[in-house]
């Protein structure tokens, strides 16, 4: 499922989002290719988003747990830069203890690395 989803669906959903009980609805893998919009319906399915409340028409979901977004992040990281789930989390630890040590430097550096390692495609 993470294979379908890139960084640029999820952008927007951090620990907790908001949406309207309608628009948890079944999706197809056509329309999450093709689209930008975050699948957050797909997103609920597969269990990578709980609901935290619900009130009237309104529900706030959120990412169940670190281990949960850890993962998600990991998988996201490995399908974006194409290297193998277990290198991205390396890759992850690494930029989290530079920012840890306070090494802005060699973090800006590490990131900028994989940052330039993503394809571009233009629509």
């Amino acid at each position: 499922m993470t294979k379908l989803i890139s960084i640029e669906h999820i952008k927007n959903v951090t620990s907790e989002t908001t949406i309207k009980r309608d628009f948890i609805i079944p999706v197809s893998i056509e329309s999450i290719m093709n689209s930008t919009e975050s699948p957050i319906s797909l997103l609920f399915q597969a269990g990578y988003l709980t609901i935290k409340q619900a009130t009237g028409e309104d529900l706030f979901l959120k990412i169940p747990n670190n281990k949960v977004q850890n993962f998600l992040m990991g998988e996201l990281w490995s399908n974006s830069l194409g290297i193998i789930i277990e290198k991205a989390f390396k890759r992850i630890e690494l930029l989290a203890e530079l920012l840890k040590k306070d090494d802005l430097i060699a973090f800006l550096k590490e990131f900028n690395n994989d940052l330039t390692s993503i394809p571009y495609f233009e629509s």
